[in-house]
C-alpha cells in the first residue's frame, strides 16, 4: 500500500459559509472551474448558487438578498392524515415553496401570501 496525496477543491458560500449538498456528502472538485460549473449548471433547476467575480452565494443567501421566488400556492390534500392540530379531514391549509431555497410557506384557512 502507498500513501498519495490528491488536491481537491471545495467551495463555500461567501454569505454563511455553507457548501453546497450532495447525496454523498460535501462535493469535491478537481478544478475551481468545474466547481462553478456544478454549482451553476443550467439543467433548469432554480436552486442554483449564483457565481460572479469570484464570490458565490447559496440559494438561501440569495433569497435574503433578493427575495424568495414563490411558486403558486397549493391546498394541502392530506385529509387529516397529517398529525399536526392545523391538519383535519376538510383541511384548509395552503402551502407554497421557494424554488430557489426550498423554503416551505404554510397559512391555515386564509390565502397564501405577504412577507418574504
Amino acid at each position: 500500500m502507498s500513501i498519495q496525496t490528491h488536491t481537491c477543491i471545495t467551495i463555500v458560500c461567501n454569505g454563511c459559509g455553507t457548501a453546497p449538498e450532495c447525496d454523498e456528502g460535501e462535493p469535491h472538485y478537481p478544478s475551481a472551474a468545474e466547481a462553478e460549473r456544478y454549482l451553476v449548471d443550467d439543467d433548469g433547476d432554480p436552486a442554483r448558487w449564483e457565481v460572479a467575480d469570484g464570490h458565490h452565494l447559496c440559494p438561501d443567501c440569495l433569497c435574503k438578498r433578493d427575495g424568495h421566488m414563490w411558486e403558486q400556492p397549493r391546498r394541502c390534500r392530506c385529509d387529516g392524515r397529517i398529525q399536526l392540530p392545523s391538519h383535519s379531514a376538510d383541511c384548509q391549509v395552503m402551502n407554497r415553496w421557494c424554488e430557489r431555497c426550498i423554503r416551505v410557506d404554510e397559512h391555515i384557512g386564509r390565502p397564501v401570501g405577504g412577507s418574504n
